[in-house]
């Protein structure tokens, strides 16, 4: 009797022992929340705040007898559109000339010269893989153009100055006096740099 206790016990010890796994803390692997890669949150601008994306975890075992299954994890998260779309839009690029505004006492030529009153149309290039919403997420305005204020020009503006600026086919535009020169690219001549070297 006593030897069929004593084989109980050891028994329960190697059970519980065996039984008895130690984990470390969960470690987020994604500090920031991903983007699904297909369905409606897939592109950038979309679903902001939204608990769509996710997040992978892992952690280590402390013995020598865990399960890898147990070793990881992935759960959802809130898609912040700041963090996960860091590097899915390209510098703006100016789209446009002042503009004057539509009323007001700005709005007749030859006012308000100099003054932080205009606005300026700004693009940027989507450069996330699955494209980007032209929609921002607050339901107004475009997340890929943007109209950032000016100074409102009065009289005579140089050629260079105004968009699209004189020059093609990547000339640079060289102000001088009240003209302008181009410095053509390779490839590309005249006045404009509208004609292909070699007559071609």
């Amino acid at each position: 009797m006593k030897v069929l206790a004593s084989i109980l016990v050891l028994c329960s010890v190697a059970f519980y022992a065996h039984a008895h796994v130690v984990y470390s803390d969960w470690t987020v692997v994604d500090t920031v929340c991903q983007r699904p890669s297909t369905g409606a949150c897939a592109q950038a601008g979309t679903c902001c705040g939204e608990k769509s994306g996710t997040q992978r975890l892992t952690r280590t075992c402390e013995e020598d007898h865990c399960e890898s299954a147990m070793l990881a994890k992935t759960q959802d998260c809130n898609i912040r559109c700041g963090e996960a779309d860091a590097n899915a839009y390209g510098p703006w690029v100016r789209a446009g000339n002042c503009a004057r505004p539509a009323s007001g006492r700005c709005s007749a030529d030859g006012t308000c010269c100099g003054e932080l009153e205009g606005t300026m149309k700004h693009t940027r290039e989507c450069k996330a893989a699955n494209g980007c919403t032209s929609t921002a997420h607050s339901g107004s305005g475009s997340t890929l153009e943007r109209q950032f204020k000016c100074n409102l020009r009065c009289g005579f503006v140089n050629p260079c100055k105004l968009y699209p600026n004189p020059c093609a086919n990547g000339g640079t535009c060289v102000e001088d006096g009240h003209s302008h020169s181009c410095n053509c690219a390779g490839g590309w001549t005249g006045h404009h740099c509208d004609q292909r070297t070699g007559g071609a």
